[in-house]
């Protein structure tokens, strides 16, 4: 019952509880619970996202696209609660249905992804009783909370604004330590003028943290890096990526330009009188879109 270890982490979190002492010479550490990023440098450096999860980005970059995506892929193996702060319904089922059109393997699964428009109020409390009636406690799936995005959660809330993103952040932080994973978060959080999350504690308590900035090359390419990786490699910039809004997802410069090059297969030479017989192909989607970068 992993769900039921991921519920009972959130509720621990809530409390007040004794110091535990730790001899680390008895531990078995245990895996890595992961779920895909859709980020292909991600997903292979660090198997992909995995424990507490920030992805800070300025408004407009994109976060809620890559957040919907890599909470849809999560769908294989996790329990998915998303709560929307910021977004209305059609905007959602927009980037929703993109992606799964696009990714229909994902079909079967769908029934675990749970999406939540927020109200005035917001309490970890009131996420965690949402949760509990959306989840089967009693699947071996693990849970994924998504909160999108965190400021917007928090100014809904009674809480003043630092206050708030303390009694969240903590509260992911803790689930995640004391399920050992079996609770995980996705935090999506807004940028400040220098490029940080708002809220500077949440990368210190995040296992990952991914930035995504604006590129000055286009309105749909951005720069994303992962700054933090606490259980894995791979950290660093990971290069310039464009939105595929057909899709809902994001793809790579060489991610493309691989796509690009299997367009151009070699065919055989067709006699020239045969030439006007032949339908002309036109330029395939990712050729167009390669030719952004």
């Amino acid at each position: 019952m992993t769900a039921r270890i991921a519920f009972d982490g959130m509720i621990k979190a809530l409390e007040e509880g004794a110091n535990e002492k730790v001899d680390p010479r008895t531990v078995v550490p245990a895996p890595l619970i992961t779920w895909p990023s859709t980020i292909t440098e991600i997903d292979e450096a660090c198997t992909g996202f995995y424990g507490m999860v920030t992805l800070g980005a300025a408004r407009g970059t994109g976060k809620t696209l890559l957040a919907i995506a890599s909470s849809l892929e999560a769908t294989k193996t996790h329990q998915v609660c998303y709560f929307a702060a910021e977004d209305d319904q059609d905007g959602l089922a927009v980037r929703f249905n993109n992606y799964v059109n696009a990714h229909k393997y994902l079909v079967p699964h769908l029934g675990d992804w749970h999406l939540f428009q927020t109200a005035r109020g917001q309490t970890p409390a009131k996420l965690m009783a949402e949760i509990g009636d959306a989840c089967d406690l009693d699947s071996p799936k693990p849970i994924l909370v998504v909160m999108d995005s965190v400021n917007s959660l928090v100014e809904m809330s009674a809480y003043s604004y630092l206050d708030g993103l303390t009694e969240s952040g903590l509260w992911a932080m803790l689930s995640r330590r004391y399920s050992r994973g079996q609770a995980c978060f996705l935090v999506v959080s807004e940028t400040n003028k220098a490029g940080s999350v708002k809220g500077e504690k949440l990368p210190f308590w995040s296992d990952q943290v991914v930035i995504m900035q604006r590129s000055d090359s286009g309105a749909d390419i951005v720069e994303i890096e992962l700054a933090k990786s606490r259980r894995s490699g791979g950290t660093g910039e990971l290069g310039r990526f464009i939105r595929i809004w057909n899709q809902g997802e994001f793809m790579s410069q060489s991610e493309l330009s691989e796509l690009k090059r299997d367009a151009f297969k070699v065919v055989p030479i067709v006699p020239e009188e045969q030439v006007g017989t032949r339908a002309r192909e036109k330029p395939s989607e990712a050729m167009r879109i390669a030719e952004l970068f």
